[in-house]
């Protein structure tokens, strides 16, 4: 018997969809200066961004690139879950970058955002 084709598959949508860009506009200097010290592992310096958690950071087995995205979904003031896809360079002169996703629990303390915990993330979208 002769059937007519199958309709076109809807793909699921990824990521988020309302997204604070004006949140995300103002994280990304700070996430800068914070994956900078990550990558070092200074534990004084990443204390300043924390909210009183130890963040170990990668003791110097990478080096900063930049900040490539963050994605922040909307929701309450005071908390937010949101992800940073950074760009990191091999230590030892070993070439060529790499890219990982964090997803970062961020708490705002006055009017400074902190980080309250740090995960490595495989969905760059996900918050």
């Amino acid at each position: 018997a002769l059937l007519p084709p199958p309709t076109k598959a809807q793909l699921p949508q990824s990521g988020v969809q309302n997204r604070d860009t004006s949140l995300e506009n103002e994280l990304q200097p700070f996430l800068g200066t914070f994956f900078q010290e990550y990558a070092r592992g200074n534990q004084e310096a990443l204390s300043r961004f924390s909210n009183g958690t130890t963040i170990a950071g990668l003791a110097n087995s990478v080096t900063f690139v930049q900040v490539k995205e963050v994605v922040a979904p909307k929701g309450p003031d005071g908390e937010r879950a949101v992800t940073a896809t950074v760009v990191w360079q091999p230590a030892g002169g070993a070439g060529g970058e790499l890219e990982q996703s964090y997803r970062l629990a961020m708490v705002k303390k006055g009017s400074t955002w902190l980080v309250q915990d740090i995960r490595g993330t495989t969905d760059p979208n996900a918050s």
